[in-house]
C-alpha cells in the first residue's frame, strides 16, 4: 500500500529462491540450508515491539532447524557454501 501512495526512490528486482539458488550454483557454490518466514502485517510495528515482533515470527515460523510453516513464508534466508573444487 506504502508504494503506491509514495513511490520507492530506488528499482527493486525481485529475486525467486530459485534464481537465486541457481545463481550461486554456477557461481560454484551449493545450498546448505534455508529457512522460510513471512514478515509482519502492515502497521504491526507500530503496534508491537521489536522484541513482540520477534517473538511473534519464531511463534508462527519456529527456530531453524525446526521451522514449521515454510509454505507461509515471503521471505528467505539461504546459507551457501562454496564447493571444495573452487
Amino acid at each position: 500500500m506504502r508504494t503506491i501512495l509514495v513511490p520507492s526512490p530506488y528499482d527493486v528486482t525481485s529475486l525467486s529462491a530459485k534464481d537465486v539458488i541457481d545463481m550461486f550454483s554456477a557461481a560454484g557454490c551449493q545450498l546448505v540450508d534455508e529457512y522460510r518466514y513471512s514478515t509482519n502485517l502492515p502497521g504491526t510495528a507500530r503496534l508491537l515491539s521489536d522484541g513482540a515482533l520477534y517473538k511473534l515470527t519464531r511463534l508462527l515460523h519456529g527456530y531453524h532447524p525446526l521451522g514449521r510453516n515454510a509454505r507461509l513464508g515471503n521471505e528467505c534466508l539461504l546459507h551457501f557454501r562454496r564447493t571444495s573444487s573452487n
